[in-house]
């Protein structure tokens, strides 16, 4: 697995550094150094939504008491692939200039990224101790409804930093990607986690299951909230012209 990985990665950064010649920009491989960067809390996410690698991948780093396998650190570039496609595509036309292209945009996104947690789940790379929360929502789902939001908040700082130097990418650019985790992971996601920790740590709390309905309804809203926030935002710079 960990050298097919290496091999795609190999092949995804030469497409990045043709690409960049190309345009003459250093944007694309930025941006996927960017989204390697974003791997790094994985040990705090398995901790708080309840999940697991498979043991036999080899440590990059850990800690909390769980590790982050070095495959899944080169693999990081899959957050930002969907919009750095959507960026070089959008060189040969305008798209995505108003808030219902953003809006499906993000179901395309959203598509990817359920594809990717299918491909991970059913090999045993990864798996979710609560198969189902409340309302019946898969974990994969909700995972993936989650990256989802992610990549679309970076192609809006795409839009933004598309033409800016090296140095402004490295600055403005590198740091989008964990940070955008952080939110929706770490903030919007946390009426999820909470109620899986409370379900793990004091199940005399969750009998009724209460708890993980609040969060699961508290989450899905937020999450609402923030596709709405970045495909407006997304609209107006097309309007600004950043399409």
């Amino acid at each position: 697995m960990e050298l097919g990985v290496i091999i795609l990665t190999v092949g995804i950064f030469g497409l990045a550094v043709f690409q960049g010649i190309r345009e003459r920009t250093t944007l694309y491989v930025v941006a996927l150094l960017a989204g390697q960067l974003s791997t790094l809390p994985s040990p705090l996410w398995q901790l708080l939504y309840r999940f697991q690698y498979q043991p036999t991948l080899v440590p990059a780093l850990a800690f909390f008491e769980h590790t982050l396998p070095r495959a899944v650190l080169l693999a990081g570039w899959t957050i930002v692939f969907p919009p750095l496609l959507t960026i070089a595509l959008s060189r040969r036309r305008a798209w995505f200039t108003s808030y219902l292209a953003a809006v499906l945009l993000f179901t395309i996104f959203l598509v990817y990224h359920i594809a990717v947690e299918a491909i991970g789940t059913r090999t045993g790379w990864w798996q979710y101790s609560a198969a189902l929360l409340s309302l019946n929502l898969s974990s994969t789902i909700l995972a993936a409804l989650m990256n989802a939001i992610v990549s679309l908040g970076i192609l809006a700082a795409l839009q933004v930093t598309r033409h800016y130097t090296f140095a402004s990418l490295i600055l403005f650019l590198l740091p989008v990607p964990l940070l955008l985790r952080v939110l929706v992971h770490g903030l919007l996601g946390a009426p999820v986690f909470t109620g899986l920790l409370l379900r793990t740590y004091m199940p005399s709390l969750v009998t009724e299951s209460w708890a993980d309905l609040i969060g699961v309804l508290g989450t899905l809203a937020m999450l609402g909230w923030a596709i709405h926030l970045v495909a407006s935002t997304i609209a107006r710079q097309g309007e600004a012209g950043f399409g």
